[in-house]
């Protein structure tokens, strides 16, 4: 399909999506006005049918997404050779060249026009620091130039469009959603067929991007890009969003990428993490998926296996300092204070929690049981223990209450070994667990099973 094409019907379903609201507006207004002039009595059906029309009406009013805070530019200076990389990539698939480059925590990369003034609009692109760790040089190349694919195909123009459309379409649907006179019901049949369009549309700009990239960087560095990602990317999306975002909103920071290289086997990862993990690379398709398949895109690439690249590194662009790069991005990405942050390492990390949990539980119910033993007794109380612990908790579920419960205990517990004893450790992925010679201990795993106990952790000192 032709971006000429593609911009028509998206503005055609644009267009169509407010005909229909101001459609449906003027049926129902006129039923008032036509009583009124015709028969000089406005009847309660009269009555109704105008309130629901100023609620349709209502329902369409323009509504704009908050601005999100851009991260800031990379500085040429700091990354000469990746902006070089970059800007030779965008003469070569016919783009212009960024305005500005920027990084991010995310496995993901994307491109887009942003509006300077009332009519100026530059490009820019930013590339996430995963994609630089896994990559060679050429399988980078073919990310940047899928990218580049989107300027060329003028999808990012057609972008904003789609999104402010299918924002509109939600907005109308929640505010009109559960209306006794089924009001969002032709908003929903209408929604799904454009939702179901534009996807389409998108699918089949992913896939032209795609063989872009593929004739620039070649089928397979193109190929061993999207394996790369659609492998990786779970695994790194479910550590920064349980090992590393945590910590960060707890003020500490540690050293990410050697965090997400000690990753142990998934056998080894704890339930929580494995859950989350799963959860990701198992999502079902869905036709409003913006993107095709895994499959679609490798089997739309010409034929060619082979994974093994002969190109350097693609973290080489950055430098030689991984400490350096990390604290670059960080810095980049992160809007909070980072010089109120403390840089821990991942050993010092274990010691440090056992701090913060021993702070919280200071002055609660569970600072009294000092002794491990008290386990069992606390927990046929969970309910009744998660009320006295947390204001505000008596609106929430029994279920919630208990799990509420068993976070503070876990809490408690750590603390509890810790002091008569254990070492406390934290390792990415795994979590805390505490050891004593041979015997590895997990909080968690205890709450969960309640008994048997450790032997050698009955009572103490507290």
């Amino acid at each position: 399909m032709s971006a000429r094409l593609r911009a028509l019907l998206a503005l055609t379903w644009w267009a169509g999506f407010y005909v229909l609201g101001l459609a449906l507006t003027g049926a129902l207004l006129w039923v008032p006005w036509a009583e009124g002039t015709y028969s000089r009595h406005v009847t309660a059906a009269g009555v109704i049918s105008g309130v629901l029309g100023l609620t349709v009406a209502w329902a369409l009013r323009p509504r704009f997404a908050p601005k999100e805070e851009a991260t800031r530019s990379l500085e040429r200076s700091k990354a000469p050779a990746l902006f070089a990389f970059v800007e030779d990539l965008a003469r070569r698939t016919g783009a212009r060249v960024p305005a500005e480059l920027r990084l991010t925590m995310e496995a993901t990369a994307f491109t887009g026009l942003e509006r300077r003034g009332f009519f100026k609009r530059v490009p820019t692109m930013t590339l996430g620091l995963p994609l630089l760790m896994w990559m060679k040089q050429d399988e980078l190349a073919a990310v940047v130039a899928h990218e580049f694919g989107h300027h060329v195909g003028h999808d990012v123009t057609l972008g904003p469009l789609v999104y402010r459309t299918r924002l509109a379409l939600a907005a109308a649907i929640g505010q009109l959603d559960d209306s006794m006179f089924f009001l969002d019901v032709p908003f929903r049949a209408y929604g799904k067929s454009y939702l179901r369009l534009t996807a389409s549309v998108s699918r089949a700009q992913e896939l032209s991007a795609d063989a872009l990239s593929a004739k620039v960087a070649g089928a397979t560095a193109a190929r061993n890009a999207l394996r790369l990602v659609h492998e990786n990317g779970p695994l790194w999306q479910t550590y920064l969003q349980l090992d590393v975002v945590p910590l960060l909103q707890r003020g500490l920071r540690v050293p990410v990428m050697a965090g997400y290289r000690a990753l142990p086997e998934p056998r080894a990862l704890r339930e929580a993490f494995r859950e989350v993990l799963e959860s990701l690379r198992h999502s079902e398709p869905s036709p409003w998926d913006t993107h095709p398949t895994q499959e679609q895109r490798l089997s739309a690439l010409p034929q060619g296996e082979g994974r093994l690249s002969a190109s350097p590194p693609a973290l080489q662009l950055l430098g030689d300092d991984e400490r350096a790069m990390e604290a670059m991005v960080m810095e980049m990405t992160f809007t909070g204070d980072l010089q109120g942050m403390q840089e821990l390492s991942w050993s010092e990390l274990g010691p440090r929690l056992i701090e913060e949990f021993d702070q919280a539980l200071e002055g609660t119910v569970l600072a009294k049981h000092t002794e491990v033993a008290a386990l069992p007794e606390l927990l046929a109380d969970a309910e009744s223990l998660s009320e006295r612990l947390s204001t505000g908790m008596r609106f929430m579920s029994r279920e919630a209450r208990r799990r509420d419960a068993v976070s503070w205990l876990v809490q408690w517990l750590t603390v509890r070994l810790a002091r008569q004893g254990y070492e406390p450790r934290w390792s990415p992925g795994v979590g805390m667990v505490l050891v004593k010679g041979e015997e590895s201990l997990v909080a968690s795993d205890l709450i969960k099973s309640a008994l048997p106990l450790p032997a050698n952790a009955g009572r103490g000192s507290g």
